[in-house]
Protein backbone atom coordinates (compact mmCIF):
# COMPACT_ATOMS: atom_id res chain seq x y z
CA UNK A 1 0.00 0.00 0.00
CA UNK A 2 2.76 2.16 1.09
CA UNK A 3 4.18 1.77 -2.76
CA UNK A 4 1.20 2.99 -3.99
CA UNK A 5 0.73 5.54 -2.25
CA UNK A 6 4.50 6.98 -2.93
CA UNK A 7 3.75 6.37 -6.49
CA UNK A 8 0.58 8.49 -6.08
CA UNK A 9 2.77 11.04 -4.47
CA UNK A 10 5.83 11.32 -7.47
CA UNK A 11 2.96 11.69 -9.87
CA UNK A 12 1.41 14.45 -7.85
CA UNK A 13 5.06 16.31 -7.69
CA UNK A 14 5.50 15.83 -11.61
CA UNK A 15 2.42 17.17 -12.64
CA UNK A 16 2.92 20.06 -10.45
CA UNK A 17 6.35 20.62 -11.86
CA UNK A 18 5.18 20.15 -15.29
CA UNK A 19 2.20 22.92 -14.57
CA UNK A 20 5.10 25.26 -12.83
CA UNK A 21 6.89 24.72 -16.49
CA UNK A 22 3.76 25.82 -18.60
CA UNK A 23 3.67 28.62 -16.66
CA UNK A 24 6.78 30.10 -16.48
CA UNK A 25 6.97 29.59 -19.92
CA UNK A 26 4.16 31.50 -20.89
CA UNK A 27 5.18 34.24 -18.25
CA UNK A 28 8.42 34.60 -20.11
CA UNK A 29 6.69 34.86 -23.78
CA UNK A 30 4.07 37.37 -22.17
CA UNK A 31 6.92 38.94 -21.19
CA UNK A 32 8.87 39.35 -24.35
CA UNK A 33 5.96 40.59 -26.36
CA UNK A 34 5.55 43.41 -23.48
CA UNK A 35 9.04 44.31 -23.98
CA UNK A 36 8.85 44.34 -27.82
CA UNK A 37 5.77 46.42 -27.52
CA UNK A 38 7.53 49.01 -24.79
CA UNK A 39 10.32 49.59 -26.99
CA UNK A 40 8.95 49.82 -30.60
CA UNK A 41 6.13 52.75 -28.23
CA UNK A 42 9.11 54.53 -26.38
CA UNK A 43 9.73 58.21 -27.81
CA UNK A 44 11.96 59.20 -31.07
CA UNK A 45 15.18 59.58 -28.49
CA UNK A 46 14.96 56.00 -27.29
CA UNK A 47 13.89 54.54 -30.78
CA UNK A 48 17.06 55.34 -32.79
CA UNK A 49 17.38 51.87 -35.05
CA UNK A 50 15.04 49.45 -32.85
CA UNK A 51 15.81 46.65 -35.04
CA UNK A 52 16.27 43.96 -32.91
CA UNK A 53 12.50 44.60 -31.52
CA UNK A 54 11.43 44.59 -34.93
CA UNK A 55 12.83 41.69 -35.59
CA UNK A 56 11.18 39.82 -32.70
CA UNK A 57 8.11 41.01 -33.30
CA UNK A 58 8.15 39.65 -37.05
CA UNK A 59 9.66 36.70 -35.77
CA UNK A 60 7.57 33.26 -37.22
CA UNK A 61 5.00 35.69 -39.09
CA UNK A 62 4.69 34.21 -42.59
CA UNK A 63 4.51 36.96 -45.12
CA UNK A 64 4.16 37.08 -48.96
CA UNK A 65 4.31 40.10 -50.79
CA UNK A 66 3.16 43.16 -49.01
CA UNK A 67 1.03 40.49 -46.73
CA UNK A 68 1.94 39.82 -43.00
CA UNK A 69 0.14 36.64 -41.70
CA UNK A 70 -1.25 33.28 -42.50
CA UNK A 71 -3.10 33.39 -46.07
CA UNK A 72 -5.83 31.36 -44.76
CA UNK A 73 -6.98 33.81 -42.16
CA UNK A 74 -10.60 34.57 -41.84
CA UNK A 75 -9.76 38.90 -41.76
CA UNK A 76 -7.94 41.29 -43.46
CA UNK A 77 -6.96 44.59 -42.37
CA UNK A 78 -5.82 47.13 -44.95
CA UNK A 79 -3.13 49.73 -44.24
CA UNK A 80 -3.19 52.74 -46.72
CA UNK A 81 -0.37 54.65 -45.81
CA UNK A 82 2.85 57.14 -46.56
CA UNK A 83 5.99 55.82 -44.52
CA UNK A 84 6.94 59.39 -43.66
CA UNK A 85 3.39 60.26 -42.28
CA UNK A 86 3.95 61.03 -38.64
CA UNK A 87 0.73 59.41 -37.78
CA UNK A 88 1.74 56.30 -39.40
CA UNK A 89 4.75 56.09 -37.63
CA UNK A 90 2.92 56.15 -34.44
CA UNK A 91 0.42 53.89 -35.70
CA UNK A 92 3.41 51.61 -36.51
CA UNK A 93 4.98 51.57 -33.25
CA UNK A 94 1.41 52.03 -31.08
CA UNK A 95 -1.51 49.40 -31.69
CA UNK A 96 -0.55 47.90 -35.38
CA UNK A 97 2.52 46.41 -33.20
CA UNK A 98 0.36 44.91 -30.48
CA UNK A 99 -2.10 44.13 -33.47
CA UNK A 100 1.00 42.13 -34.60
CA UNK A 101 1.75 40.59 -31.27
CA UNK A 102 -2.14 39.28 -30.36
CA UNK A 103 -3.72 38.84 -33.46
CA UNK A 104 -1.67 38.70 -36.91
CA UNK A 105 0.49 36.13 -35.05
CA UNK A 106 -2.04 33.87 -33.89
CA UNK A 107 -3.50 33.57 -37.06
CA UNK A 108 -6.90 35.56 -36.75
CA UNK A 109 -5.87 38.19 -39.12
CA UNK A 110 -3.85 39.48 -41.72
CA UNK A 111 -2.60 42.83 -42.15
CA UNK A 112 -1.93 43.97 -45.50
CA UNK A 113 0.05 47.38 -46.70
CA UNK A 114 -0.80 49.62 -49.65
CA UNK A 115 0.52 53.43 -50.32
CA UNK A 116 -1.29 56.66 -50.72
CA UNK A 117 0.72 59.49 -50.33
CA UNK A 118 0.07 62.21 -47.97
CA UNK A 119 3.05 63.66 -46.21
CA UNK A 120 5.69 62.82 -49.06
CA UNK A 121 3.96 65.78 -50.56
CA UNK A 122 5.51 68.20 -48.44
CA UNK A 123 9.32 67.76 -49.13
CA UNK A 124 9.51 64.19 -50.59
CA UNK A 125 7.18 64.19 -53.24
CA UNK A 126 9.97 63.07 -55.87
CA UNK A 127 10.61 60.28 -53.82
CA UNK A 128 7.20 58.88 -52.91
CA UNK A 129 6.94 56.45 -55.62
CA UNK A 130 10.08 55.54 -55.31
CA UNK A 131 10.12 54.61 -51.33
CA UNK A 132 6.74 52.43 -51.98
CA UNK A 133 8.71 50.43 -54.58
CA UNK A 134 11.40 49.93 -52.52
CA UNK A 135 8.83 47.98 -49.84
CA UNK A 136 7.65 45.86 -52.61
CA UNK A 137 10.75 45.25 -53.66
CA UNK A 138 11.57 43.74 -50.19
CA UNK A 139 8.28 41.59 -50.54
CA UNK A 140 9.06 40.03 -53.60
CA UNK A 141 11.59 38.39 -51.13
CA UNK A 142 8.84 37.87 -48.46
CA UNK A 143 10.33 40.69 -46.52
CA UNK A 144 7.92 43.78 -47.09
CA UNK A 145 6.70 44.38 -43.30
CA UNK A 146 10.63 44.16 -42.34
CA UNK A 147 11.16 46.89 -44.43
CA UNK A 148 8.11 49.13 -43.76
CA UNK A 149 8.33 48.94 -39.91
CA UNK A 150 12.27 49.72 -40.44
CA UNK A 151 11.44 52.55 -42.25
CA UNK A 152 8.38 53.61 -40.01
CA UNK A 153 11.13 53.14 -37.08
CA UNK A 154 14.10 55.88 -39.25
CA UNK A 155 11.39 58.09 -40.55
CA UNK A 156 12.71 61.83 -40.04
CA UNK A 157 10.81 65.04 -39.84
CA UNK A 158 8.21 65.15 -42.59
CA UNK A 159 9.64 69.26 -43.69
CA UNK A 160 13.15 67.34 -44.32
CA UNK A 161 14.06 66.02 -47.56
CA UNK A 162 16.03 62.95 -46.42
CA UNK A 163 13.99 59.76 -48.59
CA UNK A 164 17.31 59.34 -50.77
CA UNK A 165 18.88 56.35 -52.51
CA UNK A 166 21.28 55.93 -49.56
CA UNK A 167 18.80 56.11 -46.89
CA UNK A 168 16.48 53.59 -48.76
CA UNK A 169 19.62 51.26 -48.94
CA UNK A 170 20.28 51.62 -45.54
CA UNK A 171 16.89 50.30 -44.28
CA UNK A 172 17.49 47.21 -46.89
CA UNK A 173 20.53 46.57 -45.39
CA UNK A 174 18.82 46.43 -42.07
CA UNK A 175 16.43 43.85 -43.33
CA UNK A 176 17.38 40.19 -42.44
CA UNK A 177 18.02 37.82 -45.16
CA UNK A 178 17.18 39.94 -48.03
CA UNK A 179 18.94 40.05 -50.88
CA UNK A 180 20.47 43.18 -52.04
CA UNK A 181 21.28 42.35 -55.54
CA UNK A 182 18.00 41.57 -56.09
CA UNK A 183 16.31 44.06 -54.22
CA UNK A 184 18.20 46.47 -56.13
CA UNK A 185 17.28 45.28 -59.58
CA UNK A 186 13.35 44.17 -58.56
CA UNK A 187 13.25 48.77 -58.10
CA UNK A 188 13.17 48.83 -61.80
CA UNK A 189 10.65 46.61 -61.99
CA UNK A 190 7.67 48.14 -64.00
CA UNK A 191 5.07 45.94 -62.61
CA UNK A 192 5.72 47.08 -58.97
CA UNK A 193 5.54 50.99 -60.17
CA UNK A 194 1.93 49.56 -61.80
CA UNK A 195 1.38 48.42 -58.28
CA UNK A 196 2.01 51.55 -56.51
CA UNK A 197 -0.20 53.50 -59.08
CA UNK A 198 -2.68 50.98 -58.46
CA UNK A 199 -2.75 51.24 -54.55
CA UNK A 200 -2.96 55.27 -54.68
CA UNK A 201 -6.40 54.67 -57.16
CA UNK A 202 -7.60 52.33 -54.71
CA UNK A 203 -7.32 54.40 -51.89
CA UNK A 204 -8.61 57.88 -53.83
CA UNK A 205 -11.76 55.42 -55.02
CA UNK A 206 -12.30 54.08 -51.08
CA UNK A 207 -12.81 57.65 -49.98
CA UNK A 208 -9.35 57.82 -48.21
CA UNK A 209 -8.30 61.28 -47.89
CA UNK A 210 -5.12 60.96 -45.08
CA UNK A 211 -3.26 58.69 -43.57
CA UNK A 212 -3.06 55.90 -42.14
CA UNK A 213 -6.50 54.57 -43.72
CA UNK A 214 -7.67 51.28 -41.97
CA UNK A 215 -10.06 48.75 -43.09
CA UNK A 216 -11.56 45.50 -41.85
CA UNK A 217 -12.55 42.65 -44.11
CA UNK A 218 -14.35 39.37 -43.50
CA UNK A 219 -17.28 37.52 -44.58
CA UNK A 220 -20.20 40.47 -43.05
CA UNK A 221 -18.55 43.18 -45.16
CA UNK A 222 -16.32 45.83 -45.17
CA UNK A 223 -15.37 48.65 -42.67
CA UNK A 224 -13.12 51.51 -42.29
CA UNK A 225 -11.80 52.86 -39.21
CA UNK A 226 -13.46 56.04 -37.95
CA UNK A 227 -12.90 58.17 -35.21
CA UNK A 228 -13.62 62.15 -35.30
CA UNK A 229 -11.52 61.84 -32.42
CA UNK A 230 -8.05 60.21 -33.86
CA UNK A 231 -7.27 59.29 -36.71
CA UNK A 232 -5.12 56.37 -34.83
CA UNK A 233 -7.16 53.54 -33.55
CA UNK A 234 -6.30 51.69 -30.42
CA UNK A 235 -6.16 47.55 -30.17
CA UNK A 236 -9.67 47.92 -28.73
CA UNK A 237 -11.54 49.06 -31.66
CA UNK A 238 -9.47 47.24 -34.24
CA UNK A 239 -10.65 44.22 -32.36
CA UNK A 240 -13.85 45.80 -32.30
CA UNK A 241 -13.62 46.25 -35.97
CA UNK A 242 -12.19 42.26 -36.47
CA UNK A 243 -15.51 40.73 -34.67
CA UNK A 244 -17.51 43.27 -36.69
CA UNK A 245 -16.72 41.43 -39.84
CA UNK A 246 -16.18 38.05 -39.01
Amino acid sequence: MSTVREARRRRLIAARRRRRSVWLHRLVAAAAVAVTIAVLTAGPQRMAGNTAALLALLSGIPQHGNTLGQPTAPVTVTEYGDLTCPIGREFARGSEAQLISDVVASGRAKLVYRGFETTSATANAGEYAASQIAARAAGLQDRAWYYILLFYDRQRAETTRYVTDGFMRGIAAAVPGLNLAKWRAARRDAALAAAVIADGRAASAAGVTGTPAIFVSGRRGTFQFSDPNTAVPTLPQLRSLITRVS
